[in-house]
């Protein structure tokens, strides 16, 4: 999983991140603890950039661990978005087929 940081600084209330597995069939797990944020949205982009998918989860506890179910969508490679306070990680989901 690469991990890029954006927006406006380091996503420094992010402390343990794992999505799993890597490549998927469209399901997969994100597993997260860092500083407790009111929410977070989850933000799934296509290839071309294009918003498909977003959704928020609460993440006052600091722990997440949190089921994606995205098999109607083609196999390829997209970005998921996690962004709390204007602070911003992406990481590659790679869907196959």
């Amino acid at each position: 999983t690469i991990v890029i940081t954006s927006g406006t600084g380091e996503a420094a209330w992010i402390e343990g991140l794992r999505l799993f597995p890597n490549p998927n069939t469209g399901a997969f797990t994100l597993e997260m603890n860092g500083l407790p944020q009111e929410s977070i949205a989850f933000t799934l982009f296509n290839a071309l950039g294009q918003q498909i998918k977003r959704e928020t989860d609460d993440f006052s506890t600091g722990i997440l661990l949190r089921s994606f179910d995205y098999g109607a969508l083609a196999a390829g490679v997209y970005a998921l978005r996690l962004e709390a306070e204007g602070k911003t990680v992406f990481l590659k989901v790679t869907i196959v087929r």
